[in-house]
């Protein structure tokens, strides 16, 4: 029987391994931005940026194809007499499993997380799918009264509880024939911008995608 279960967990990650299920940690390096001043001349198209500006992103997506944006993501795995790798994103959850490498003497779980997604719960799903030249979109509201809202000011009595909502356009698309069978995908983030000027702002950029776990699905929950 034991034979048995380990033949169905490495079948069951080769199938992973062909499809992008898993969870995906990317470098977004922006490039691109479209001229929004009083000259600019090249309208909503994006010209080369001085300066590049990196992110960080990170991805999953489920059995069926789903694809999630995530804040962060704490690979684990369950207890017991055969433990199996968990994806754990709901932080009140993380003392349900136990860690995968010892620090200190204990056992950890490894994190992941990214700053540059504020979102009011811990998945933001997105429409479409991770593989060759596929296209992935999605859209994320910074509400006028969040608490990292770039428009709040303390001291300023218009904007001290609420600035202005801005809102992101976002756009994945993978590079055409870059399939995710070495667990890496290459190719372009697109985002629009409103409400932080008059003019929508568009950046765009390069995506390296990395897989650091096949698990499909999260806080151990199809």
């Amino acid at each position: 029987m034991k034979h048995v279960l380990l033949l169905f967990f490495a079948i069951t990650a080769s199938l992973s391994a062909q499809t992008a299920a898993g969870l995906w940690v990317g470098d977004i390096t922006l490039n691109q931005v479209n001229e929004v001043h009083a000259r600019q001349t090249t309208g909503a198209t994006p010209t080369p940026a001085p300066k590049p500006f990196s992110m960080r992103v990170l991805l999953h997506v489920n059995a069926s194809g789903q694809v999630k944006l995530l804040k962060e993501a704490v690979l684990m795995r369950t207890r017991g007499a055969s433990p199996a790798p968990v994806i754990v994103t709901q932080m009140n959850l993380v003392s349900n499993f136990d860690g995968t490498t010892v620090r200190g003497g204990q056992l950890i779980g490894q994190r992941f997380s990214t700053v540059s997604f504020p979102m009011s719960g811990d998945v933001l799903a997105l429409t479409g799918t991770l593989g060759a030249g596929t296209s992935t979109t999605g859209s994320l509201t910074l509400a006028a009264n969040d608490p990292v809202n770039p428009f709040r000011h303390k001291y300023h009595p218009d904007l001290a509880t609420a600035g202005r909502a801005v809102t992101r356009a976002l756009s994945i698309a993978i590079t055409a024939g870059d399939t995710p069978v070495d667990h890496m995908l290459n190719g372009t983030w697109t985002e629009t911008l409103t409400g932080l000027h008059t003019s929508a702002i568009t950046v765009t950029g390069s995506l390296t995608l990395n897989r650091v776990s096949t698990v499909d699905q999260l806080n151990n929950t199809p």
